[in-house]
């Protein structure tokens, strides 16, 4: 598919960890095939996000690279695959700053092709200081949480909007949890092909699956809905976490009653022939 990068090269070592927390240990065949079926899943996750709010996903995939840059030791391999990764309106922000300020750094021509060779070869502290004044044009200090340790902090101006003033970006409402839930889906299908056993039920990020789960959130950038400040106590990764294990219990109660109704009938159990994803 166009466009996607390949992120099981950041992803495999988190996958390996995982497994060891949940003591799993899996042959080299078998693991290969749970890193293709990871990636089958993030690209489909990719796929159905496309379709879900495309100016506040670029906005949350721009104000993610600046935040990855502002770090005390920015990965800048991570930095690279994102901003080659980025399309539609967060890819045209990066190239119409860039094409007003193309001498700084590529010389007199620009286009595309020559912006994307640079991200690839720019030497690590160059393309860190650039991307920083590419993606923001400023920003403004805001109030954090309003609890006790509230306090304020320093929020971007990207696309020119700065998150958490009244912007625009929620306009329409929060954006669909649909695409994130389904990649949770996915993984734990994914993950209960290469054990055999469904994952333990868990949200923190320091657990087998679930740890993998937030892993893959953060390396592929899936932010918060309710992030308005970037001080929110729950991440993507938690609350999709959470959606997906409360739909399992009510899933599973549904079938217990279906049975306590009826001792004979037959329960619904999920289908074991998982179909190919994308």
């Amino acid at each position: 598919m166009d466009g996607i990068v390949n992120w099981i090269e950041d992803i495999a070592p988190f996958a390996r960890s995982s497994l060891r927390q949940a003591n799993y240990s899996l042959r080299t065949e078998t693991f290969d095939i749970f890193l293709k079926n990871i990636e089958a899943s993030i690209s489909y996750y990719l796929e159905i996000a496309d379709d879900e709010q495309p100016l506040r996903k670029s906005h949350n995939a721009l104000r993610k690279l600046w935040q990855i840059c502002h770090g005390s030791d920015p990965p800048v391999g991570v930095i690279r695959k994102r901003v080659l990764a980025l399309s539609g309106p967060a890819k045209d922000w990066l190239l119409q700053r860039g094409s007003a300020r193309q001498t700084e750094f590529l010389g007199e021509e620009f286009s595309e092709a020559i912006f994307d060779n640079w991200v690839q070869t720019a030497k690590p502290s160059e393309l860190v200081k650039v991307i920083k004044s590419l993606v923001s044009e400023g920003g403004m200090m805001l109030d954090g949480r309003k609890d006790r340790r509230a306090k304020r902090i320093f929020e971007p101006m990207i696309m020119g909007v700065v998150r958490g003033t009244g912007d625009g970006l929620s306009k329409g409402g929060r954006p669909k949890p649909s695409a994130a839930d389904e990649l949770v889906m996915y993984l734990a299908i994914d993950w209960a092909i290469a054990t055999g056993k469904e994952p333990h039920n868990g949200r923190s990020d320091r657990e087998g699956f679930s740890g993998l789960v937030h892993q893959i959130f953060d390396t592929i950038g899936i932010e918060s809905s309710k992030n308005s400040y970037g001080t929110e106590k729950s991440n993507g990764a938690e609350q999709a976490l959470r959606r997906y294990w409360a739909a399992v219990e009510t899933y599973r109660n549904e079938s217990a009653q279906k049975v306590w109704m009826d001792p004979h009938s037959e329960t619904t159990t999920p289908n074991k022939d998982v179909e190919p994803k994308g």
